[in-house]
């Protein structure tokens, strides 16, 4: 991958919070941008040992409560969604950067405060919702914001992967309970709910069903289907998702007055498919490999953290996402179509 900032003498101090899967990729993409001098803090020493011998660690730490933020630039927040928000609350009161993963939390307590604490101390923050750094969803947005198909009037995702194959310790991490984050919803359709809500704009209303259909030894949903209504355009977006199927792959399309524009995740190419033509007209892929928008995100980040830009995602942006999500637990339970505030 090349990069903007191939030469460049500025080395902020990353401290990676919470070290699981998500946490190493974090480590070794802050790393890769060559702008960075890494941290890890772990409750784990075994993992942390693990890791200090893979990767150019400046520090380890043990203990979160003892860490002093201000010896670091930027955290990065990778430990389960209902941390996240008090977690993050100290990061921002000691005046550090904070990027936090997705989703922002599992409920709405305290999201307001952080969001307040963070415009009070002026800090740079934002939210990993990783498809905004995508080469090919920043493709897909360029043309549909270029108009290539007029007005975007029915949007689809459709999709999923096999959660078992990707994370063989399911059963044991956050994703074991809609406490901690775990669910078709909350640890994967909220991806595909961001980019829509990035594509298209806010949202004003989502009914939804879904049901635990197979995934054995959690009992999460691992089966969603989503129907979402927007605050400022009559199109109409659905969003269905499973955590077993056999390929790892997904598919957005957009339906517009003029014209179709199509996302596959699977092979990251973007497909236009212009009124009139007769076939579809496809890129070749745009990310061969995944740490790709991994490490764009992170050169985003510090971007954002030197003043140089605004970070893809903000809290408030994803304070709507997970929203999104709540209240589409709620549809189900209620049985009705959900108004979404804000």
């Amino acid at each position: 991958m090349t990069s903007n900032h191939a030469e460049v003498s500025v080395q902020h101090r990353v401290l990676v919070v919470g070290c699981g899967s998500i946490g190493e990729r974090h480590i070794r993409c802050f790393l890769h941008t060559a702008r960075a001098m890494v941290s890890a803090c772990d409750v784990s020493q075994a993992r942390l040992q693990e890791l200090r011998g893979r990767y150019s660690l400046a520090s380890v730490h043990q203990t979160f409560d003892a860490v002093d933020f201000l010896a670091f630039d930027v955290v990065v927040l990778c430990t389960p969604a209902h941390l996240h928000i008090p977690m993050g609350q100290r990061v921002v009161d000691a005046g550090v950067a904070l990027l936090c993963e997705k989703p922002l939390s599992t409920s709405l307590d305290g999201v307001d405060a952080l969001i307040a604490a963070i415009e009070h101390e002026g800090v740079a923050a934002g939210v990993a919702y990783t498809y905004r750094s995508m080469p090919g969803v920043q493709r897909l947005k360029a043309e549909l914001d270029a108009g290539r198909i007029g007005t975007p009037l029915h949007i689809t995702f459709h999709g999923g992967q096999d959660f078992r194959v990707a994370r063989p310790d399911f059963a044991r991490i956050y994703y074991a309970s809609k406490a901690t984050g775990g669910g078709t919803i909350a640890d994967g359709a909220t991806h595909i709910v961001n980019l829509i809500q990035w594509l298209i704009g806010p949202y004003r209303s989502v009914y939804a069903e879904y049901d635990h259909l197979l995934i054995e030894h959690v009992e999460v949903e691992d089966t969603a289907a989503l129907v979402l209504r927007f605050r400022d355009t009559p199109a109409i977006a659905s969003v269905a998702m499973n955590q077993y199927q056999a390929p790892n792959e997904g598919i957005l399309e957009i339906a517009g007055s003029a014209g179709n524009l199509r996302y596959e995740t699977h092979t990251t190419r973007v497909g236009i498919f212009p009124r009139g033509a007769r076939a579809w007209q496809y890129t070749d892929s745009l990310q061969p490999e995944r740490d790709m928008a991994y490490i764009a995100q992170a050169h985003h980040f510090l971007d954002a953290v030197e003043g140089n830009r605004q970070f893809a995602c903000s809290f408030a942006e994803a304070k709507h996402t997970l929203q999104v999500c709540l209240a589409a637990y709620a549809s189900l339970e209620q049985g009705r179509r959900m108004e979404v505030e804000g």
